[in-house]
């Protein structure tokens, strides 16, 4: 009898142990990254859906801050078409001046710009971070890398956005790449460090009922992190549509 409850304890222990073995191997096989072409064509393929929802918003961001007010003698002031002091005044000037089409203007350039600011984006996060190297450090590193490859087209998508011609008929197609990465490299340092610390954490059953979290995360760190690098982004936007200090941009 004592032989046999011992054979029945072991059999126990070992059933056990084969359990929390594929417990820990699922769970390891949930916190595997993606391979990197798949990373990649997820990126893009997700950046060029937002792209059709968030133009219009990016135009009209482009077009409040390319434009700099100088009241002129007599009482000009700010509040004046040319400078709509909201993003809905905004819009609705940009439609009337030149249309709806006006509202998509650039999405060409920024479709194709998902490809390197998001798919190689993620891609080189992803890598940096299984070294590993601190979410900090991995998303500078990879915004910088990314923006610096995509800053001539990111200049033609500025300045379509402001209404001008896509190059500057003067200067390096890298105009406005010190604003740039001042703006990219610490918004992906702040918005990393900031969502891997309050994304959830995923276990053995994967991510089943978590997006809600997960998206309550990106949107916190995303905030903060955008709040911090606008006035990096201003002056990229005043660099690139071609106005200067104290100056009113070509568009």
């Amino acid at each position: 009898k004592k032989k046999k409850k011992k054979k029945k304890k072991v059999e126990r222990e070992a059933a056990a142990g084969a359990t929390s073995s594929q417990n820990m191997a699922a769970t390891a096989a949930a916190r595997q990254p993606l391979a990197p072409w798949k990373n990649a064509t997820a990126a893009t393929l997700g950046a060029s859906v937002t792209a059709l929802a968030v133009t219009p918003l990016d135009v009209v961001k482009v077009q409040m801050q390319s434009h700099v007010c100088i009241p002129v003698a007599g009482g000009g002031s700010c509040s004046s078409l040319h400078h709509p002091p909201s993003i809905l005044s905004s819009a609705r000037a940009l439609i009337a001046s030149s249309g709806l089409p006006a509202l998509y203007r650039g999405l060409p350039i920024t479709l194709l710009l998902a490809i390197p600011t998001t798919g190689l984006y993620f891609t080189l996060y992803e890598s940096l971070l299984s070294l590993p190297l601190h979410p900090l450090l991995a998303g500078a590193t990879a915004r910088t890398v990314s923006a610096t490859v995509a800053a001539p087209l990111e200049l033609a998508r500025t300045r379509l956005q402001a209404g001008l011609a896509p190059l500057p008929p003067s200067g390096s197609v890298f105009r406005g790449l010190a604003p740039t990465l001042l703006r990219d490299a610490p918004f992906s340092a702040i918005y990393w460090s900031l969502y891997e610390r309050l994304r959830p954490r995923r276990g053995a059953a994967g991510d089943d009922g978590l997006l809600p979290q997960y998206v309550a995360a990106g949107t916190m760190a995303g905030s903060v992190a955008a709040t911090v690098t606008t006035p990096a982004d201003v002056v990229k936007t005043r660099m690139q549509a071609g106005g200067g200090a104290g100056g009113v941009g070509e568009g």
